[in-house]
């Protein structure tokens, strides 16, 4: 069930923000139209999220029409990935107080690594695979570090050198039988939170510690 409003009229009739680069802010301008009371106002906004920022300006306030300008921020510490989330426009009116409003676009991260899923395979105990993972960047960029909690993975010191292109070799020991399933991080110097990622995955047969 809802309620079909006519007195209030959003234009656009949403906040679409797009694509947008992570660790960039943006901004979008919603034109909120209210008809009936001339005394009618917006008292807050209020969203789940973190990371909208939101500023009213009024515009217009006569004969029975009310106008605000909604400016609505995406701050620079919006991760990565699609996002749709809602506003909720808190008014003065008794009978219908709180008003939403969609919130939608994607954030692109500065990086990716190719393969996402690093797939070893089938191997034995104390068998090494060698794999190498490429992380691309929109603007050159360092290495700073690359990890992963489980200790059969080993990493090959990364370059000082500053680049949209690197390459980096991975070796695997299989070292405990049974399934594996690790995340690999590689941390640049981008800023806080440019971190790429990918899954490493293999099977082990035999009993561990085995040759």
């Amino acid at each position: 069930e809802g309620y079909i409003r006519s007195d209030v009229v959003f234009e656009p009739g949403d906040v679409n923000f797009g694509e947008v680069d992570q660790f960039s802010p943006a901004e979008q301008k919603l034109s909120v139209t209210y008809a009936g009371r001339s005394d009618w106002k917006i008292t807050d906004v209020r969203s789940a999220s973190e990371h909208f920022e939101v500023e009213l300006i009024e515009k217009q306030r006569s004969s029975g029409r009310v106008t605000y300008d909604m400016l609505v921020r995406l701050t620079s510490q919006a991760p990565s990935g699609y996002f749709q989330d809602q506003l909720s426009i808190i008014t003065d009116d008794a009978n219908l107080k709180t008003i939403p409003v969609l919130v939608q676009g994607s954030v692109i991260s500065p990086l990716t690594v190719s393969p996402a899923s690093l797939l070893l395979g089938t191997v034995e105990p104390g068998q090494l695979v060698k794999k190498q993972l490429i992380v691309r960047g929109a603007r050159p960029f360092k290495v700073l570090k690359v990890a992963c909690k489980d200790g059969c993975f080993e990493f090959e010191p990364a370059t000082e050198k500053s680049s949209k292109l690197h390459f980096i070799p991975v070796t695997f020991k299989a070292n405990s039988a049974g399934k594996i399933s690790e995340r690999i991080t590689i941390e640049t110097d981008l800023g806080d939170g440019a971190i790429a990622a990918c899954t490493a995955t293999a099977t082990v047969h035999g009993t561990a510690g085995a040759e």
